[in-house]
């Protein structure tokens, strides 16, 4: 790990790791150094965990509902999950208002929405992302729209896309807030500073405004097995994303003006949704990661809180009362016949042979290049890039390779 990377990886999970020392210390009124103990103990048994006063109490689950019960006076199941509140009567006519939910979720990539070929994460598609927005813009009973953003980034066009795609949708009117789950990170921030507002968990991973290029050289590994390659081609550069060989230092320098150019737009971005300057952009972008309480005392979001907490501000922002009930529409993209019948099946991952394989870092990381395109928006950390890979990124050194 490089010192740079250390920095980072330290710095965001000092954050997380204060504040849930601080809420703990809060909840159960201890005091934070006795929190921190505790941590460093890890392990307890329920006793254990009662006499270090983590919980309250000892009960079976029948004790607990049985307690609950003459708590509030009547019988109750734990976790039944059904709403036995009576319906209320209509209180008005016609249908309600809108607030449209747009989810970006997985790494972003051009084309449609898929699933990944490797790993649990599916590919937000540019195309089908921008189609659901448009359409929501389109609503007229929509009055606004929350941008439901849970993704480490992708392809830096694919994200572009998204991002111009959001700015239409505000240009028709539409409000837009952008609600950031556990990544909001390169990508996933570029579309989100389209929106009229931001909210993050304090836990957030977000920021990371940077670029890189980067493509795997395996040629190596065909020499070791004794395969040859041969190259016809019409173009000097026709084959610059060749897996089977390195950049010329041609070729680098054409991919690292490719990447300047874009991370100065990134940074035109960010500075044109959070009214700021390139210079104050400048200094917190650099690709570093911050957690959303970071980046809140930074300017890169507006405000702290959940997917209910964005839903208010978008109504807010539309000027819609506070007591007036919307429906939360899902714009989601159609699925096809196949694709439903496999989503009833009850299958599991393990049972995958493409599971096991998807375990391989290298084989995940391949298959997350064949899927994005040469210029990424996403930290450059959590790409896996081994001997074989060569990434440049705006310094214009070599970062892995």
């Amino acid at each position: 790990m490089s010192a740079a990377q250390r920095e980072v990886t330290d710095a965001v999970q000092g954050d997380v790791f204060d504040r849930q020392v601080r809420a703990i210390a809060a909840a159960r009124g201890l005091d934070e150094a006795r929190v921190r103990e505790l941590v460093d103990t890890g392990v307890f048994s329920a006793d254990e965990a009662l006499r270090a006063r983590l919980v309250d109490g000892l009960a079976w689950p029948d004790e607990l509902e049985a307690a609950v019960a003459a708590h509030l006076g009547r019988r109750v199941q734990l976790a039944s999950g059904l709403d036995e509140s009576p319906p209320r009567p209509a209180q008005r006519w016609g249908p309600r208002r809108k607030v449209a939910v747009v989810r970006v979720e997985g790494t972003i990539a051009g084309g449609r929405s898929r699933p990944a070929p490797l790993g649990d994460d599916g590919i937000a598609g540019a195309e089908t992302i921008a189609s659901l927005v448009k359409q929501a813009a389109a609503d007229p009973w929509v009055v606004a729209i929350v941008l439901r953003v849970d993704s480490p980034g992708g392809d830096a066009l694919a994200s572009d896309l998204i991002w111009r795609e959001v700015m239409q949708a505000r240009r028709s009117g539409k409000k837009v807030v952008a609600s950031m789950g556990d990544l909001a990170a390169s990508g996933g921030y570029l579309v989100s500073v389209a929106a009229d507002g931001i909210v993050a968990e304090p836990s957030t991973l977000t920021g990371s405004i940077g670029i890189f290029a980067l493509k795997p050289d395996l040629s190596g590994l065909l020499g070791k097995l004794g395969v040859a390659t041969v190259t016809v081609k019409r173009g000097r550069h026709a084959d610059l994303q060749s897996f089977t060989r390195r950049w010329t230092d041609d070729e680098r320098a054409l991919v690292e003006r490719e990447v300047r150019a874009f991370y100065e737009l990134f940074l035109s971005r960010v500075a044109g949704g959070r009214h700021l300057t390139r210079d104050e952009v400048e200094k917190v972008a650099q690709g570093r990661v911050w957690t959303g309480a970071q980046a809140r005392e930074r300017g890169l979001v507006d405000a702290l809180g959940t997917f209910a907490d964005a839903v208010r501000l978008a109504k807010e922002r539309a000027g819609v009362p506070a007591d007036e009930e919307v429906e939360l529409a899902a714009f989601e993209p159609e699925r096809s016949v196949l694709a439903e019948l496999a989503g009833g099946l009850d299958l599991q991952a393990d049972a995958s042979p493409l599971a096991s394989i998807g375990r391989i870092p290298e084989l995940r990381a391949l298959s997350f290049l064949l899927e994005v395109g040469p210029l990424v928006a996403l930290p450059l950390g959590w790409v896996g890039v081994g001997e074989a890979g060569g990434v440049a990124g705006p310094g214009g050194t070599p970062a892995a390779r």
